[in-house]
């Protein structure tokens, strides 16, 4: 079981790279239905949502590295890798099956995701595996 969710981890990041190559499309910023989290630096969108930020800082994590926020929220993670990495976020909800991917993250990119359900989101760097949660509540 290990083995198959290990390649099939590897084979989605060999997907992911291949379809950013010639494509420098910015992160999506449309509510997802598994997407959002909570920081220091907040901001209020039009629509009454919050935007909130996280760093990505490599092998040391995220700052924070756990966030609470209210459904109906964004967060944005941007790369802030000292090491100059490339990255990609893994999540998983309440530790199902129910896993999703962020785009190929060059330093100094972000990535925004909208969470609307209720809910524990597990997440962790491709390369360095360090994790950090979201914790999605009403």
């Amino acid at each position: 079981m290990k083995k198959y969710i290990i390649v099939s981890m590897i084979a989605l990041l060999l997907l992911v790279v291949s379809c950013s190559k010639g494509n420098e499309a910015q992160p999506t910023t449309a509510p997802s239905p598994l997407s959002g989290a909570v920081t220091a630096d907040t901001t209020a969108d039009e629509d009454g949502s919050e935007t909130l930020g996280v760093s990505i800082l490599g092998a040391q994590g995220f700052t924070p590295d756990t966030i609470t926020v209210e459904v109906g929220n964004y967060v944005q993670w941007k790369n802030e890798d000292p090491k100059n990495k490339q990255v990609v976020l893994t999540f998983q909800k309440d530790e199902t099956r129910q896993m999703f991917n962020s785009n190929l993250l060059k330093v100094g990119d972000t990535y925004e995701r909208y969470f609307d359900e209720v809910g524990t989101y597990t997440y962790w760097t491709t390369g360095y595996g360090v994790k950090g949660t979201v914790e999605v509540t009403e």
